[in-house]
């Protein structure tokens, strides 16, 4: 082998293992200031068909976006610069109200009208950070 390809072979590993090192940097930065979630999976009770709107969900789990709305964040995946990647998606509610009152169960659960949410969705209720809709999150007790 001549001793230009000889040079060009250990410039390439050279390169390489620069990006391999970057690349292993950036991740290990990117996982930590992502921020932490944990999450239930709400489990909504049988009841009548008309009623699939109204949810009773802990107060720890709403939130207020930046433009002020009550909402409730549900952890999403997705592929992202790492490959799988955990996001959350934001979603609005209202609180359910019956002669200007909140209807609360004996558990603390307040009654909200949300029509997007699903049953068996990952519901965000602790985070050590703040985020918006959309952001990358770390999901800690995933099921």
């Amino acid at each position: 082998m001549s001793v230009r390809k000889r040079s060009i072979l250990y410039c390439s590993l050279s390169i390489f293992t620069i990006l391999c090192v970057f690349t292993a940097v950036s991740y290990r930065t990117n996982i930590r200031l992502m921020p932490h979630v944990e999450t239930f999976s709400y489990i909504p009770p049988i009841s009548q068909a008309d009623e699939r709107f109204k949810w009773y969900l802990p107060e720890e789990s709403f939130f207020v976006n930046p433009m002020g709305h009550t909402v409730v964040y549900r952890v999403k995946e997705r592929v992202g610069r790492f490959g799988r990647e955990y996001f959350v998606q934001e979603v609005q509610l209202d609180i359910y109200t019956e002669k200007g009152q909140r209807e609360i169960r004996e558990d603390g659960h307040i009654r909200v009208i949300a029509p997007d949410l699903e049953a068996w969705d990952n519901l965000v209720y602790k985070s050590n950070r703040t985020f918006v809709e959309g952001d990358a999150v770390v999901w800690i007790n995933p099921e």
